[in-house]
């Protein structure tokens, strides 16, 4: 089996379980329908009668399952008038693919619950509105590269004109111009992405998300959106994209300012301390250039101001991280915290 198959297969497993939405792997899911039906059932029935938790009740995961199948068409990943030749020879096969003690009761249920009346079609104006409902919110990794929130980054930074409703058109302006500079960062780094795969698989996701509709708006909360720039630059830092992290905290600064936010005393955003991968901030500021760029990022940090990491490096010298962290603000004037 060719490496692009096994992981289109992979995700296609992930997107049964429900642990991937059909934006973040559409490249897999076009890959998986594409191939012959008995493929494609063969996968669905391997997931089901090897999953304890889909076995308490396999018929009832085999209609789901079959479901989820359904919403590769539906969501538009593939296109949709494709559903008429795929399906009935689909359903044939997952009946095969399936033990023959189970073939006649599957079957049965098949004909009872007709695949073309899955989903009320009639009831969405574009599919690409449901597909939307409910997207998790990706967290940041310390150890593990950060694929999900790149793949997730149009969505969840990169849409806000688009996602939310604003005070003002002013504020909206000035969200979408912040957007787009961040855009310019991202799609940066994006390009300097070793791993072929995941550069494909994090630039579809996003242009997926490129042009979706978003009906049901919440109103902008710019405490919220410091917090979402603030994921996607601790990820980049994370991962040893360390000068576009500190770039995007840049305009994370600069908006933080324009708006008289006070990031000290935004408890969720103090928060964000635990997201940093403590041992690779320690080499960053262990060299000078590195120790020069923490120092913006860590005056947004109250724990990482001067006095108190001073503290915390007394009470345990045995912190290699925090003696370098610490060591980053000598000889260097102190700045002024911006949450202060």
């Amino acid at each position: 089996m060719e490496d692009g198959l096994k992981q289109a297969l992979a995700d296609f497993d992930l997107f049964l379980s429900g642990s991937r939405a059909p934006a973040l792997i559409g490249h897999s899911l076009a890959t998986v329908v594409g191939q012959d039906v008995r493929v494609v059932a063969g996968s669905v029935g391997r997931w089901v009668y090897s999953n304890p938790l889909a076995m308490r009740d396999r018929f009832t995961s085999l209609l789901a399952a079959r479901n989820k199948v359904f919403d590769v068409f539906f969501y538009r990943v593939v296109r949709f008038q494709r559903i008429h030749e795929f399906f009935p020879p689909f359903e044939r096969a997952l009946v095969r693919a399936v033990p023959q003690e189970d073939q006649a009761r599957l079957a049965q249920l098949l004909e009872q619950n007709p695949w073309r009346e899955i989903r009320p079609l009639g009831s969405f104006r574009d599919p690409q509105e449901f597909a939307l409902e409910g997207r998790a919110e990706s967290n940041v990794s310390t150890e593990e590269f950060n694929e999900d929130l790149y793949r997730n980054a149009t969505h969840q930074i990169l849409a806000a004109d688009r996602r939310y409703d604003f005070d003002s058109p002013d504020q909206r302006d000035q969200i979408g111009k912040v957007q787009r500079e961040v855009a310019e960062v991202f799609d940066d780094f994006v390009n300097l992405i070793r791993d072929p795969q995941s550069k494909r698989e994090i630039k579809l996701a996003n242009a997926a998300d490129a042009d979706a509709v978003y009906t049901k708006k919440s109103r902008f909360q710019i405490e919220i959106y410091l917090c979402q720039i603030a994921d996607l630059s601790i990820a980049l830092i994370n991962d040893e994209y360390f000068e576009h992290g500190v770039r995007v905290f840049g305009l994370l600064s600069q908006l933080a300012a324009e708006n008289k936010v006070k990031t000290g005393q935004l408890h969720r955003f103090q928060e964000k301390t635990a997201l940093f991968n403590q041992q690779k901030l320690g080499e960053y500021a262990s060299k000078k250039t590195g120790s020069f760029l923490l120092r913006d990022i860590l005056g947004h940090f109250n724990k990482w101001h001067a006095e108190p990491l001073l503290q915390t490096l007394f009470a345990s010298q045995t912190r290699p991280c925090e003696r370098a962290l610490s060591s980053s603000w000598q000889g260097t004037s102190i700045p002024a915290a911006p949450d202060s």
